[in-house]
């Protein structure tokens, strides 16, 4: 039985709005990669099962690329900004999206 996101993703409301905002001069507010350190740092139980689903399977690979696809179901909040130079959870340089705050969105 495949691992079941949709909950995970009823919490990013409250986690893209602690997301800092950046320099105005800046044209995004926060990356994939940083969204999902807060993510995973607010709901360690729900990330280890969501790691544990993919084991076998490259399950930070997976379930990162899942989580940031995640983002997607709140166009009222975020919107794409881009790729983007960043630096993930292990501190190796990749490009992932860049995620624009919407009016409201904190």
């Amino acid at each position: 039985m495949a691992f079941d996101y949709s909950p995970l993703y009823g919490t990013y409301p409250s986690v893209i709005k602690k997301m800092p905002r950046r320099q105005p001069a800046q044209r995004w507010d926060f990356t994939s990669h940083e969204f999902i350190r807060e993510w995973s740092h607010d709901n360690q139980e729900a990330y280890i099962e969501a790691l544990y689903a993919q084991k076998g399977n490259m399950p930070f690979a997976i379930t990162h690329g899942l989580l940031a696809q995640g983002l997607n179901q709140y166009p009222e909040l975020v919107q794409q900004a881009g790729e983007v130079d960043s630096v993930d959870i292990f501190g190796r340089s990749n490009r992932c999206m860049s995620w624009r705050r919407r009016n409201g969105a904190g």
